[in-house]
């Protein structure tokens, strides 16, 4: 969940419909993915605008190992917890049956459920939460339009359809407008 969010990502890069339908061109393996020191970087080989391999999407990802949201952490504490190569699913974990993979349906039910869990109303949320949320919470910490269309692959300002505002902000419009100075 953490990487979708902050990729603005497609559940459709993430996971697959299936547990067999895992697409290699399509979907994340562990060799999409590059730690660094300071980052990590994604490269998708395949979304929305990219659709024929004519280019790989990187997106790198800031880490701050003191984050408990730190994504570097939290890919190295995945691939502990179950070890697979690297054309193996970027998501998939060791069962007693061998490797499998998290599918799109698999995943919605486990985050309505910790919604659930926390108080929210899960049925608001789905797959495309993650490309929603990332860019709202991006633009609450005033990440540029320009940042948001790189970072998201969005070829146009279609991006803005996907903030939503608190009352907070709405309420700050009206405050710089009536703003003597």
């Amino acid at each position: 969940m953490l990487c979708g969010f902050l990729l603005f990502a497609r559940i459709g890069n993430l996971l697959p419909k299936s547990v067999s339908g895992y697409d290699r061109s399509k979907q994340l393996s562990r060799s999409d993915v590059f730690l660094a020191k300071d980052c990590v970087i994604f490269s998708l080989k395949w979304t929305k605008t990219i659709q024929n391999a004519e280019r790989t999407l990187q997106i790198p990802l800031f880490t701050d190992d003191s984050n408990p949201l730190c994504p570097r952490k939290a890919l190295l504490n995945m691939e502990k917890l179950s070890p697979a190569s690297g054309s193996d699913h970027l998501f998939s974990f060791r069962t007693h049956n061998g490797l499998s993979v998290i599918t799109q349906y698999q995943f919605i039910q486990f985050l309505r459920h910790q919604l659930l869990q926390c108080g929210y109303d899960s049925s608001l949320f789905s797959g495309h939460s993650l490309r929603r949320g990332g860019p709202t919470w991006a633009f609450s910490k005033g990440v540029s339009s320009e940042s948001h269309k790189c970072h998201g692959d969005w070829k146009s300002n279609a991006y803005m359809v996907y903030l939503e505002f608190s009352l907070h902000e709405k309420l700050d419009t009206t405050n710089k407008m009536l703003s003597i100075s």
